[in-house]
């Protein structure tokens, strides 16, 4: 984190503020049965050996809370309203995503 400009704290997004929530996914244990979806898969091959790749795999826990967006189409939060929010106990979920990384293919000697 770079510090800021005007404040002696680093730069960092107020928890009530968060669109998005990273967890770990040993903890989260995702599944379509418990509510999540596969939302990606991404495949690196290995420039050392094209035999094996590294497949991450992210899943996402959506949110029943649908943002409102403002006439620009966009999703907006305003800090004092999120600080509001925070304050009384009435900050919406957000969605959740955890990822998983594992190493495929067979091993090059």
């Amino acid at each position: 984190m770079r510090p800021s400009p005007t404040a002696s704290t680093p730069c960092a997004p107020a928890s009530s503020a968060s669109r998005a929530r990273f967890v770990d996914y040993s903890q989260a244990q995702p599944s379509e049965a418990k509510g999540w979806k596969l939302n990606d898969v991404i495949r690196v091959p290995s420039a050392a050996c094209p035999a094996q790749q590294a497949v991450v795999r992210v899943w996402r826990l959506p949110s029943a809370h649908k943002q409102e967006l403002d006439g620009q189409g966009q999703s907006r939060i305003y800090l004092e309203d999120a600080k509001k929010q925070a304050a009384a106990g009435t900050i919406a979920q957000i969605p959740q995503f955890a990822a998983q990384l594992q190493m495929e293919g067979k091993a090059c000697n």
